[in-house]
């Protein structure tokens, strides 16, 4: 799931699949 850090930049679109894997993505910053 490397990808994430890559996909952070893309919070807009990342933040729909939040909602799926809001643990996988706790720790990215964008969610705030």
């Amino acid at each position: 799931m490397a990808t994430i850090t890559v996909v952070g930049n893309v919070n807009i679109e990342t933040t729909v699949k939040v909602d799926s894997f809001p643990t996988a993505y706790a720790p990215t910053p964008h969610l705030g």
